[in-house]
Protein backbone atom coordinates (compact mmCIF):
# COMPACT_ATOMS: atom_id res chain seq x y z
CA UNK A 1 0.00 0.00 0.00
CA UNK A 2 1.24 3.53 -0.71
CA UNK A 3 2.12 5.86 1.59
CA UNK A 4 -0.78 8.42 3.29
CA UNK A 5 -0.46 11.81 2.67
CA UNK A 6 -0.26 15.18 4.58
CA UNK A 7 -1.19 18.51 3.55
CA UNK A 8 -0.19 21.68 5.25
CA UNK A 9 -1.77 24.80 4.01
CA UNK A 10 -1.44 28.69 4.53
CA UNK A 11 -3.64 31.42 2.56
CA UNK A 12 -3.75 35.26 2.96
CA UNK A 13 -0.71 35.74 4.73
CA UNK A 14 -0.56 39.31 3.93
CA UNK A 15 2.64 40.29 4.31
CA UNK A 16 3.49 39.16 7.53
CA UNK A 17 6.81 37.80 7.44
CA UNK A 18 6.76 37.16 10.97
CA UNK A 19 4.28 34.68 11.16
CA UNK A 20 5.72 32.94 7.91
CA UNK A 21 9.00 32.55 9.72
CA UNK A 22 6.91 30.88 12.34
CA UNK A 23 5.08 28.83 9.92
CA UNK A 24 8.59 27.48 8.07
CA UNK A 25 9.52 26.45 10.95
CA UNK A 26 6.68 23.95 12.04
CA UNK A 27 6.54 23.05 8.18
CA UNK A 28 10.62 21.78 8.64
CA UNK A 29 9.13 19.93 12.15
CA UNK A 30 6.18 18.57 10.60
CA UNK A 31 8.27 17.42 7.49
CA UNK A 32 11.15 15.40 10.15
CA UNK A 33 8.05 14.24 12.79
CA UNK A 34 6.60 12.47 9.37
CA UNK A 35 8.84 10.67 7.47
CA UNK A 36 6.46 7.32 7.34
CA UNK A 37 4.12 9.48 4.93
CA UNK A 38 4.09 12.03 2.12
CA UNK A 39 4.02 15.61 3.21
CA UNK A 40 3.10 18.35 1.08
CA UNK A 41 2.69 22.20 1.93
CA UNK A 42 0.21 24.58 -0.55
CA UNK A 43 -0.36 28.35 0.12
CA UNK A 44 -3.77 29.15 -1.47
CA UNK A 45 -2.62 32.99 -2.02
CA UNK A 46 -2.44 36.86 -1.23
CA UNK A 47 1.24 35.91 0.41
CA UNK A 48 2.30 39.92 -0.38
CA UNK A 49 0.28 43.60 1.26
CA UNK A 50 1.20 46.88 1.07
CA UNK A 51 0.94 47.02 4.69
CA UNK A 52 4.17 45.31 4.47
CA UNK A 53 7.34 47.45 4.12
CA UNK A 54 9.26 45.21 1.71
CA UNK A 55 6.15 43.58 0.07
CA UNK A 56 5.11 47.34 -0.95
CA UNK A 57 8.60 48.19 -2.13
CA UNK A 58 9.27 45.48 -4.61
CA UNK A 59 5.30 45.32 -5.67
CA UNK A 60 4.67 41.46 -3.62
CA UNK A 61 8.27 40.15 -4.90
CA UNK A 62 9.83 40.51 -1.78
CA UNK A 63 7.01 38.18 -0.21
CA UNK A 64 7.31 35.55 -2.56
CA UNK A 65 11.40 35.29 -2.14
CA UNK A 66 10.13 34.64 1.87
CA UNK A 67 7.40 32.32 0.70
CA UNK A 68 9.92 30.51 -1.27
CA UNK A 69 11.84 29.44 1.72
CA UNK A 70 8.90 27.35 2.64
CA UNK A 71 8.93 25.16 -0.27
CA UNK A 72 5.36 24.95 -1.53
CA UNK A 73 4.36 21.80 -3.50
CA UNK A 74 2.46 24.70 -5.12
CA UNK A 75 0.52 27.31 -4.93
CA UNK A 76 -2.61 29.38 -6.39
CA UNK A 77 -2.25 33.54 -7.74
CA UNK A 78 -4.38 35.97 -5.19
CA UNK A 79 -6.00 38.42 -6.16
CA UNK A 80 -4.20 40.86 -4.30
CA UNK A 81 -1.49 41.63 -6.81
CA UNK A 82 -2.66 41.08 -10.19
CA UNK A 83 -5.81 43.80 -9.46
CA UNK A 84 -3.10 46.26 -8.20
CA UNK A 85 0.02 45.45 -10.63
CA UNK A 86 -0.91 43.36 -13.88
CA UNK A 87 0.04 40.88 -15.45
CA UNK A 88 3.85 41.82 -15.27
CA UNK A 89 3.78 41.15 -11.70
CA UNK A 90 2.07 37.85 -11.38
CA UNK A 91 4.88 36.68 -13.70
CA UNK A 92 7.27 38.02 -11.47
CA UNK A 93 6.31 36.18 -8.77
CA UNK A 94 5.46 33.08 -10.36
CA UNK A 95 9.55 33.60 -12.11
CA UNK A 96 10.65 33.85 -8.51
CA UNK A 97 8.64 30.63 -6.78
CA UNK A 98 10.16 28.57 -9.81
CA UNK A 99 13.40 29.57 -9.83
CA UNK A 100 13.48 29.18 -5.83
CA UNK A 101 11.08 26.54 -4.81
CA UNK A 102 10.70 24.50 -8.14
CA UNK A 103 6.75 25.60 -7.20
CA UNK A 104 4.52 26.08 -9.63
CA UNK A 105 2.43 28.96 -9.59
CA UNK A 106 -1.06 27.96 -10.72
CA UNK A 107 -4.03 30.32 -12.58
CA UNK A 108 -6.66 28.39 -14.60
CA UNK A 109 -9.23 30.54 -15.03
CA UNK A 110 -7.92 33.98 -15.54
CA UNK A 111 -5.67 33.94 -19.07
CA UNK A 112 -4.59 36.38 -21.61
CA UNK A 113 -6.74 37.99 -24.25
CA UNK A 114 -5.36 35.59 -26.43
CA UNK A 115 -6.68 33.01 -24.21
CA UNK A 116 -3.08 31.42 -23.51
CA UNK A 117 -1.90 31.61 -19.95
CA UNK A 118 -0.19 34.43 -18.14
CA UNK A 119 3.58 34.05 -18.52
CA UNK A 120 5.54 31.63 -15.85
CA UNK A 121 1.80 30.20 -14.95
CA UNK A 122 0.36 26.97 -15.42
CA UNK A 123 -3.87 25.86 -14.73
CA UNK A 124 -2.51 22.69 -13.57
CA UNK A 125 -0.05 20.38 -12.27
CA UNK A 126 0.63 16.64 -11.89
CA UNK A 127 2.52 15.62 -8.51
CA UNK A 128 4.24 12.71 -8.34
CA UNK A 129 5.20 11.07 -5.33
CA UNK A 130 6.66 7.27 -6.08
CA UNK A 131 3.85 5.11 -6.63
CA UNK A 132 1.38 8.27 -5.80
CA UNK A 133 0.07 10.54 -8.63
CA UNK A 134 -2.06 14.02 -7.49
CA UNK A 135 -3.52 16.68 -9.64
CA UNK A 136 -3.76 20.17 -8.48
CA UNK A 137 -5.74 22.79 -10.44
CA UNK A 138 -5.23 26.57 -9.41
CA UNK A 139 -8.33 28.97 -9.31
CA UNK A 140 -8.52 33.02 -7.89
CA UNK A 141 -11.25 35.36 -7.66
CA UNK A 142 -12.59 36.42 -11.20
CA UNK A 143 -12.96 40.27 -10.46
CA UNK A 144 -14.64 41.65 -13.31
CA UNK A 145 -11.90 44.81 -13.31
CA UNK A 146 -9.55 42.16 -15.38
CA UNK A 147 -11.37 42.19 -18.43
CA UNK A 148 -12.25 45.73 -18.15
CA UNK A 149 -8.18 47.41 -17.63
CA UNK A 150 -6.85 44.29 -18.99
CA UNK A 151 -8.47 42.63 -21.64
CA UNK A 152 -8.45 38.93 -20.10
CA UNK A 153 -10.19 36.22 -20.29
CA UNK A 154 -12.34 35.18 -17.48
CA UNK A 155 -13.26 31.49 -17.92
CA UNK A 156 -16.01 29.78 -16.59
CA UNK A 157 -14.24 28.36 -13.09
CA UNK A 158 -16.70 25.58 -12.54
CA UNK A 159 -16.70 24.21 -15.78
CA UNK A 160 -13.10 24.44 -15.95
CA UNK A 161 -12.07 22.64 -13.21
CA UNK A 162 -14.65 20.16 -14.41
CA UNK A 163 -13.24 19.17 -17.36
CA UNK A 164 -10.03 19.67 -15.96
CA UNK A 165 -10.40 17.21 -12.56
CA UNK A 166 -12.02 14.36 -15.15
CA UNK A 167 -8.99 14.97 -17.51
CA UNK A 168 -6.53 14.06 -14.10
CA UNK A 169 -8.78 11.17 -13.29
CA UNK A 170 -8.81 9.74 -16.78
CA UNK A 171 -4.54 9.88 -16.66
CA UNK A 172 -4.74 7.78 -13.47
CA UNK A 173 -4.23 10.09 -10.28
CA UNK A 174 -5.21 9.05 -6.74
CA UNK A 175 -6.26 12.69 -5.72
CA UNK A 176 -7.47 15.81 -7.23
CA UNK A 177 -6.98 19.20 -5.00
CA UNK A 178 -8.50 22.27 -6.14
CA UNK A 179 -6.66 25.30 -4.40
CA UNK A 180 -8.65 28.26 -4.92
CA UNK A 181 -9.19 31.69 -4.07
CA UNK A 182 -12.52 32.36 -5.06
CA UNK A 183 -13.57 32.56 -1.55
CA UNK A 184 -15.50 30.46 1.15
CA UNK A 185 -19.15 31.64 -0.22
CA UNK A 186 -18.02 30.81 -3.88
CA UNK A 187 -16.01 27.32 -2.66
CA UNK A 188 -19.10 26.11 -1.53
CA UNK A 189 -21.17 26.51 -4.79
CA UNK A 190 -18.15 24.81 -6.21
CA UNK A 191 -18.45 22.27 -4.08
CA UNK A 192 -21.76 21.67 -4.41
CA UNK A 193 -22.02 21.71 -8.31
CA UNK A 194 -18.61 19.02 -7.87
CA UNK A 195 -19.54 16.04 -6.08
CA UNK A 196 -17.61 13.46 -6.73
CA UNK A 197 -15.59 15.20 -9.51
CA UNK A 198 -12.41 16.45 -6.90
CA UNK A 199 -10.88 15.15 -3.62
CA UNK A 200 -10.33 18.83 -1.60
CA UNK A 201 -10.86 22.18 -1.77
CA UNK A 202 -8.07 24.16 -0.12
CA UNK A 203 -9.81 27.42 0.38
CA UNK A 204 -8.87 31.55 0.77
CA UNK A 205 -9.63 34.80 0.14
CA UNK A 206 -12.62 35.38 2.49
CA UNK A 207 -10.58 34.72 5.80
CA UNK A 208 -11.91 32.36 7.18
CA UNK A 209 -10.99 29.51 10.04
CA UNK A 210 -12.71 26.26 9.71
CA UNK A 211 -10.99 24.39 12.73
CA UNK A 212 -12.55 21.37 11.22
CA UNK A 213 -13.03 21.48 7.74
CA UNK A 214 -16.34 21.94 6.28
CA UNK A 215 -17.54 19.84 4.53
CA UNK A 216 -20.01 20.23 1.57
CA UNK A 217 -21.53 16.81 0.16
CA UNK A 218 -18.53 14.51 -0.03
CA UNK A 219 -16.24 17.52 -0.92
CA UNK A 220 -14.22 18.54 2.22
CA UNK A 221 -13.31 22.33 2.42
CA UNK A 222 -10.37 23.56 4.44
CA UNK A 223 -8.70 27.21 5.03
CA UNK A 224 -6.89 28.53 7.50
CA UNK A 225 -7.67 32.19 8.49
CA UNK A 226 -5.17 34.59 7.65
CA UNK A 227 -2.22 36.27 8.88
CA UNK A 228 -0.11 33.29 9.05
CA UNK A 229 -1.95 32.64 12.55
CA UNK A 230 -2.53 28.88 11.70
CA UNK A 231 -1.25 26.39 10.07
CA UNK A 232 -4.10 23.85 8.25
CA UNK A 233 -3.73 20.31 8.51
CA UNK A 234 -5.39 17.46 6.05
CA UNK A 235 -4.95 13.79 6.41
CA UNK A 236 -5.57 11.87 3.69
CA UNK A 237 -5.79 7.88 3.46
CA UNK A 238 -6.84 5.55 1.44
CA UNK A 239 -10.14 4.20 -0.15
CA UNK A 240 -10.53 1.87 -2.90
CA UNK A 241 -7.53 3.21 -4.88
CA UNK A 242 -7.88 6.80 -4.03
CA UNK A 243 -7.12 8.64 -1.44
CA UNK A 244 -10.06 10.20 0.81
CA UNK A 245 -9.77 13.08 3.77
CA UNK A 246 -9.86 11.48 7.07
CA UNK A 247 -9.21 14.27 9.13
CA UNK A 248 -8.64 18.04 8.97
CA UNK A 249 -7.60 20.36 11.66
CA UNK A 250 -5.78 23.75 12.05
CA UNK A 251 -2.45 24.80 14.47
CA UNK A 252 -2.24 27.76 16.10
CA UNK A 253 0.87 30.06 14.72
CA UNK A 254 1.94 30.91 18.70
CA UNK A 255 4.89 33.23 19.68
CA UNK A 256 6.48 30.09 21.19
CA UNK A 257 7.27 28.72 17.91
CA UNK A 258 10.84 30.52 16.88
CA UNK A 259 11.02 32.15 13.38
CA UNK A 260 13.12 30.35 10.69
CA UNK A 261 16.33 32.71 10.81
CA UNK A 262 16.58 32.73 6.87
CA UNK A 263 13.72 34.38 6.65
CA UNK A 264 14.86 37.29 8.59
CA UNK A 265 18.80 36.79 6.26
CA UNK A 266 16.36 37.19 3.14
CA UNK A 267 14.80 40.59 4.37
CA UNK A 268 18.52 41.29 5.15
CA UNK A 269 19.36 40.92 1.74
CA UNK A 270 16.72 42.41 0.14
CA UNK A 271 17.03 45.62 2.36
CA UNK A 272 20.85 46.00 1.37
CA UNK A 273 19.68 45.71 -2.19
CA UNK A 274 16.99 48.60 -2.22
CA UNK A 275 18.92 50.89 0.15
CA UNK A 276 21.17 52.21 -3.01
CA UNK A 277 18.17 52.40 -4.61
CA UNK A 278 16.16 53.82 -2.29
CA UNK A 279 18.64 56.64 -1.36
CA UNK A 280 18.80 58.14 -5.05
CA UNK A 281 18.01 61.72 -5.18
CA UNK A 282 14.79 61.50 -7.10
CA UNK A 283 13.77 66.06 -7.14
CA UNK A 284 13.92 69.43 -5.07
CA UNK A 285 10.74 70.75 -3.20
CA UNK A 286 10.78 74.53 -3.09
CA UNK A 287 8.93 74.20 -0.16
CA UNK A 288 8.13 71.30 3.11
CA UNK A 289 4.32 69.53 1.98
CA UNK A 290 2.08 68.80 5.33
CA UNK A 291 -0.44 65.82 5.04
CA UNK A 292 -3.84 66.37 6.56
CA UNK A 293 -6.66 64.16 6.87
CA UNK A 294 -8.95 67.09 7.50
CA UNK A 295 -7.66 70.06 5.03
CA UNK A 296 -5.95 70.97 1.91
CA UNK A 297 -2.38 69.82 2.50
CA UNK A 298 1.24 70.10 0.22
CA UNK A 299 0.92 66.33 -0.60
CA UNK A 300 -2.02 66.16 -1.59
CA UNK A 301 -2.27 69.39 -4.30
CA UNK A 302 1.19 67.69 -5.58
CA UNK A 303 0.17 64.53 -6.42
CA UNK A 304 -3.67 66.45 -8.48
CA UNK A 305 -0.48 68.00 -10.27
CA UNK A 306 1.31 65.22 -11.38
CA UNK A 307 -1.33 62.74 -12.18
CA UNK A 308 -2.80 66.29 -14.03
CA UNK A 309 0.17 66.33 -15.92
CA UNK A 310 1.67 62.78 -16.18
CA UNK A 311 -1.88 62.16 -18.30
CA UNK A 312 -1.83 65.61 -19.86
CA UNK A 313 -5.28 66.45 -18.60
CA UNK A 314 -7.37 69.42 -18.23
CA UNK A 315 -8.18 68.50 -14.48
CA UNK A 316 -6.10 66.17 -11.89
CA UNK A 317 -8.25 64.83 -8.82
CA UNK A 318 -7.08 62.55 -5.99
CA UNK A 319 -8.40 61.90 -2.07
CA UNK A 320 -5.35 62.77 0.23
CA UNK A 321 -5.80 59.49 2.49
CA UNK A 322 -5.59 57.39 -0.75
CA UNK A 323 -2.32 58.94 -1.95
CA UNK A 324 -0.31 59.63 1.32
CA UNK A 325 0.26 58.94 4.74
CA UNK A 326 2.59 61.61 5.96
CA UNK A 327 4.39 64.51 4.69
CA UNK A 328 7.29 65.42 2.62
CA UNK A 329 10.79 67.94 3.66
CA UNK A 330 11.65 70.87 1.72
CA UNK A 331 14.36 70.46 -0.21
CA UNK A 332 16.42 67.62 -1.60
CA UNK A 333 14.42 64.54 -1.73
CA UNK A 334 15.65 61.17 -1.71
CA UNK A 335 13.60 58.18 -3.08
CA UNK A 336 13.35 57.10 0.30
CA UNK A 337 11.51 60.28 1.87
CA UNK A 338 8.35 59.58 -0.54
CA UNK A 339 8.23 55.94 -0.29
CA UNK A 340 7.50 55.40 3.58
CA UNK A 341 4.79 57.95 2.86
CA UNK A 342 3.36 56.90 -0.11
CA UNK A 343 2.56 53.72 0.33
CA UNK A 344 -0.73 53.70 -2.14
CA UNK A 345 -0.56 50.89 -5.07
CA UNK A 346 -3.81 52.77 -7.36
CA UNK A 347 -2.95 53.75 -10.84
CA UNK A 348 -3.06 56.64 -12.61
CA UNK A 349 -6.40 57.06 -14.88
CA UNK A 350 -7.66 59.18 -17.46
CA UNK A 351 -11.20 59.39 -18.43
CA UNK A 352 -13.29 62.21 -20.53
CA UNK A 353 -16.33 63.64 -18.39
CA UNK A 354 -18.95 65.97 -17.67
CA UNK A 355 -18.47 69.13 -15.63
CA UNK A 356 -21.18 68.18 -13.31
CA UNK A 357 -20.33 64.49 -12.66
CA UNK A 358 -16.71 66.59 -11.67
CA UNK A 359 -18.64 68.74 -9.27
CA UNK A 360 -20.13 66.04 -8.12
CA UNK A 361 -16.61 63.95 -7.46
CA UNK A 362 -15.86 66.78 -5.50
CA UNK A 363 -18.74 67.75 -3.37
CA UNK A 364 -18.55 64.02 -2.35
CA UNK A 365 -14.47 64.31 -1.64
CA UNK A 366 -15.67 67.70 0.53
CA UNK A 367 -18.50 66.13 2.44
CA UNK A 368 -17.11 65.56 6.68
CA UNK A 369 -18.61 62.56 6.94
CA UNK A 370 -16.93 60.61 3.99
CA UNK A 371 -13.49 62.69 4.78
CA UNK A 372 -13.62 60.94 8.06
CA UNK A 373 -14.46 57.42 7.25
CA UNK A 374 -11.27 55.18 7.98
CA UNK A 375 -12.00 52.09 5.63
CA UNK A 376 -10.35 49.00 5.53
CA UNK A 377 -8.97 49.70 1.77
CA UNK A 378 -6.78 52.74 3.63
CA UNK A 379 -5.72 50.50 6.45
CA UNK A 380 -7.41 52.25 8.97
CA UNK A 381 -6.33 56.27 7.81
CA UNK A 382 -8.79 58.23 6.93
CA UNK A 383 -9.80 59.31 3.69
CA UNK A 384 -8.95 62.99 3.07
CA UNK A 385 -10.49 65.33 0.91
CA UNK A 386 -10.51 65.36 -2.24
CA UNK A 387 -7.74 67.54 -3.53
CA UNK A 388 -7.81 69.13 -7.48
CA UNK A 389 -5.55 70.62 -9.95
CA UNK A 390 -6.30 72.81 -12.95
CA UNK A 391 -9.19 74.33 -11.07
CA UNK A 392 -9.99 75.88 -7.84
CA UNK A 393 -12.97 75.17 -5.60
CA UNK A 394 -14.91 77.67 -3.94
CA UNK A 395 -17.05 77.10 -1.31
CA UNK A 396 -17.56 73.80 -2.56
CA UNK A 397 -17.87 74.91 -6.11
CA UNK A 398 -15.41 74.33 -9.21
CA UNK A 399 -13.76 77.02 -10.80
CA UNK A 400 -12.20 77.14 -14.11
CA UNK A 401 -10.09 80.70 -13.72
CA UNK A 402 -12.90 82.79 -12.35
CA UNK A 403 -15.53 81.32 -14.00
CA UNK A 404 -17.70 78.58 -12.55
CA UNK A 405 -17.11 75.50 -14.29
CA UNK A 406 -20.14 74.64 -16.76
CA UNK A 407 -21.68 71.77 -16.27
CA UNK A 408 -21.89 70.50 -19.71
CA UNK A 409 -18.29 71.45 -20.40
CA UNK A 410 -16.65 67.85 -22.19
CA UNK A 411 -13.08 67.70 -19.50
CA UNK A 412 -9.86 65.05 -19.79
CA UNK A 413 -9.92 64.32 -15.68
CA UNK A 414 -6.40 62.74 -14.36
CA UNK A 415 -7.68 60.38 -11.40
CA UNK A 416 -6.66 57.15 -9.56
CA UNK A 417 -8.79 53.92 -9.72
CA UNK A 418 -9.25 54.95 -5.88
CA UNK A 419 -11.41 58.32 -7.31
CA UNK A 420 -12.81 56.81 -10.60
CA UNK A 421 -14.54 53.24 -9.74
CA UNK A 422 -17.97 53.38 -8.09
CA UNK A 423 -17.04 51.09 -5.52
CA UNK A 424 -15.58 53.82 -3.70
CA UNK A 425 -18.15 56.37 -3.77
CA UNK A 426 -16.67 59.04 -5.45
CA UNK A 427 -18.44 58.33 -8.96
CA UNK A 428 -21.31 56.58 -9.75
CA UNK A 429 -21.76 53.28 -11.48
CA UNK A 430 -24.56 54.22 -14.15
CA UNK A 431 -22.35 57.15 -15.29
CA UNK A 432 -21.05 53.87 -17.39
CA UNK A 433 -17.43 55.95 -17.23
CA UNK A 434 -14.42 54.24 -19.28
CA UNK A 435 -11.47 54.94 -17.89
CA UNK A 436 -8.14 54.04 -18.91
CA UNK A 437 -5.80 53.14 -16.48
CA UNK A 438 -1.97 52.54 -17.00
CA UNK A 439 -0.33 49.66 -15.22
CA UNK A 440 1.53 48.75 -13.45
CA UNK A 441 2.56 52.40 -12.74
CA UNK A 442 1.65 53.40 -9.37
CA UNK A 443 0.97 56.98 -8.04
CA UNK A 444 4.34 57.18 -6.05
CA UNK A 445 6.08 56.82 -9.87
CA UNK A 446 3.70 59.44 -11.31
CA UNK A 447 5.36 61.17 -8.90
CA UNK A 448 8.68 61.17 -9.44
CA UNK A 449 8.31 61.69 -13.31
CA UNK A 450 7.06 65.10 -11.84
CA UNK A 451 9.57 65.85 -9.55
CA UNK A 452 12.47 65.26 -12.17
CA UNK A 453 11.15 67.24 -14.79
CA UNK A 454 10.22 70.21 -12.29
CA UNK A 455 13.32 71.35 -11.02
CA UNK A 456 12.80 72.75 -8.25
CA UNK A 457 9.16 71.72 -7.88
CA UNK A 458 6.60 74.30 -6.30
CA UNK A 459 3.30 73.65 -5.12
CA UNK A 460 0.64 76.43 -5.04
CA UNK A 461 -2.07 76.32 -1.83
CA UNK A 462 -5.03 77.93 -1.26
CA UNK A 463 -7.30 75.73 -4.04
CA UNK A 464 -9.61 74.71 -2.27
CA UNK A 465 -11.31 78.09 -0.34
CA UNK A 466 -14.40 79.15 1.94
CA UNK A 467 -15.21 75.51 2.56
CA UNK A 468 -18.35 75.94 5.25
CA UNK A 469 -18.91 72.36 5.52
CA UNK A 470 -15.14 71.94 6.47
CA UNK A 471 -15.73 74.62 8.85
CA UNK A 472 -13.49 77.35 6.85
CA UNK A 473 -14.10 80.51 7.26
Amino acid sequence: MPKDLLILHTNDIHGRAEGLARVITRLDQIRAENSDRHVLYFDAGDVEDTSNRLSNLTKGRAMYELLALAKPAAMVAGNGSLARYGVEAITAQATVMHASANCPYLLANVRLPDGNAIPATQSTHLLTLEDVKIGIIGVTSPNSGYARFFGLQLLDTTEMVRQEAASFWQSGVHAVIVLSHLGLSDDRKLAEALSGEVTLIISAHSHDLLPDGEWVNDIPIVQAGDHAKFLGQVQLGWRDNRLAVTHATVQPITEDIPPDPRVHEREADIETYLDEFLAETIGELAQPLEWSEEAECGVGDLMADALREYLKADIGLVVAGAAFKGGLPGGTLARRDLWVVCDTTANPGLVTMKGWQVQHMVETGLDPAITAERPHSLRGRARGLIHISGATIREGRVYCGDQPLDPEAELRVAASDYELESDFGYVQADWNLTPTYEVPTILREVVVKYLADTIPTVVTMARIVGNKQLGEA
